[in-house]
């Protein structure tokens, strides 16, 4: 009967890994492509930084090579 608690305990801290490592895999991750959160949706795209602004950036080309 010794046994019996430690089998219980064993198995309630089995689950509750298994529920946070479910959870922590299950979660979502941020957004790397942070390019439509950002622009304006309005503009002219800028191929070197994939944005969308006003066509004034004297480094950018705004034409598809």
């Amino acid at each position: 009967m010794k046994e019996a608690p430690f089998q219980v305990v064993f198995a309630v801290l089995k689950a509750v890994w298994r529920f946070i490592g479910y959870s922590a895999a299950s979660a979502e991750l941020p957004d790397d492509d942070p390019r439509q959160h950002d622009s304006d949706f309005h503009g002219i795209l800028n191929y070197r930084t994939g944005r969308l602004d006003a066509g004034t950036d004297p480094f950018g080309w705004y034409e598809r090579d």
